[in-house]
C-alpha cells in the first residue's frame, strides 16, 4: 500500500512558537488554509481546502476529502509528514472536530523528520534537502508568504480578524505547500525507516506529549522565586561590586 504524504498550511492569532502545537490547534481562531496530499514517491501533489458553508451542505461527510484519502485512512494506511506531530494534532483538533474527517490512529503516522534525525541529518526540511542534494528543494519565496499568511492581516477593534484572503497570495501559498510535499518525497527516498526500537521510542514520545507530564507546580513556583531573588542580587552586585546583598 502506498504511503499518503500530507502537509498543512494554517493561520491563527496564536503564535505557534510561543504556545506549542496543542493550544495552537485548539484555539478558535486557528484555521487551515490548505492541505497538500500525494500518494507514493512520484505522484504530483494535489490541494484540499476547507469547505465553505455552501460546500459543506453539498459534502456533509469528510469535508469533501478525496475518496482515496478517506479509504486509505479506513484501511489503516500510513500517513507521512515532516514533523508529523503538527499534522497529527491539526488533524485531530481541526480536521476531525470541525470537518468530520475520519480519525487517524497514532500508529498510522510516520515522521520523516524523525527518520532524518535518526540518520544525523537536519530536522528542518530545507536543511535536509540541501544536505542530501535532492532534486526538489524548499520554496524560499513561498516560505516568506507562508509566514505572512500564518498571521492576521488585521485585527479590528471589535476583535474580528481579517486574513490574507487574496487569490493571488493563496495561489502562491498552495504551490508552496505542494512543494513541501515534493521536497519531502525526494528526501524520503534517501532515508531509512526507523528501526523497531526507534519506532517504539517515537510513539512513546508522542503519547507523552499527548498526555502531558505531571509536575509539582508549587515546587516550580518556589524554585522560580529563588531564581528571581538570585538574579536580582547578582545584578545588584554587577551594578555595584562593593554592594553587599546579604546572605
Amino acid at each position: 500500500m502506498s504511503i499518503l504524504s500530507i502537509d498543512f498550511e494554517t493561520r491563527s492569532t496564536v503564535e505557534l512558537k510561543k504556545s506549542g502545537v496543542y493550544p495552537y490547534a485548539q484555539h478558535k481562531d486557528t484555521g487551515i488554509w490548505c492541505m497538500a496530499w500525494s500518494f507514493g514517491a512520484d505522484e504530483e501533489p494535489e490541494i484540499w481546502v476547507p469547505p465553505t458553508a455552501e460546500h459543506a451542505l453539498l459534502f456533509p461527510m469528510f469535508a469533501g476529502l478525496p475518496s482515496r484519502v478517506v479509504q486509505h485512512i479506513y484501511e489503516h494506511g500510513e500517513i507521512r509528514a515532516w514533523n508529523a506531530q503538527f499534522e497529527r494534532v491539526i488533524w485531530n483538533e481541526i480536521m476531525v472536530r470541525r470537518y468530520g474527517a475520519p480519525g487517524v490512529k497514532l500508529e498510522q503516522w510516520v515522521c520523516s523528520a524523525a527518520e532524518a534525525a535518526a540518520m544525523s541529518l537536519p530536522r528542518y526540511l530545507a536543511g535536509a534537502a540541501q544536505v542530501l542534494g535532492v532534486k526538489q528543494q524548499k520554496d524560499d519565496k513561498g516560505y516568506q508568504q507562508m509566514l505572512r499568511m500564518a498571521r492576521p492581516r488585521k485585527i479590528n477593534e471589535d476583535g474580528s480578524v481579517i486574513w490574507w484572503d487574496i487569490p493571488e497570495r493563496k495561489a502562491i501559498l498552495f504551490e508552496y505547500c505542494k512543494q513541501d510535499v515534493r521536497t519531502e518525497q525526494s528526501i524520503v527516498q534517501a532515508l531509512r525507516r526507523l528501526q523497531p526500537r526507534e519506532r517504539e521510542v517515537y510513539l512513546l514520545d508522542q503519547r507523552i506529549n499527548d498526555r502531558g507530564v505531571r509536575i509539582d507546580t508549587e515546587l516550580v513556583r518556589a524554585a522560580q522565586m529563588i531564581v528571581d531573588v538570585g538574579i536580582t542580587r547578582a545584578n545588584a552586585r554587577i551594578d555595584d561590586p562593593s554592594r553587599t546583598t546579604g546572605a
